[in-house]
């Protein structure tokens, strides 16, 4: 929730958020594994954040 509530304060990291799993999901649209790995570091930055 932490995280959600974060994106919701901040609408800049939401916007760069959105726009990484937009280019994820086209380039790896197959692979999910490598769409969750890929995000992950973004997630935990913004955790951290959070």
């Amino acid at each position: 929730l932490a995280f959600r509530d974060y994106l919701i304060g901040h609408p800049d990291d939401a916007k760069r958020y959105a726009d990484l799993k937009y280019q994820l999901a086209e380039s790896h649209a197959s692979d999910r594994e490598a769409y969750t790995d890929l995000k992950a570091d973004f997630v935990r930055e913004i955790t951290e954040k959070a």
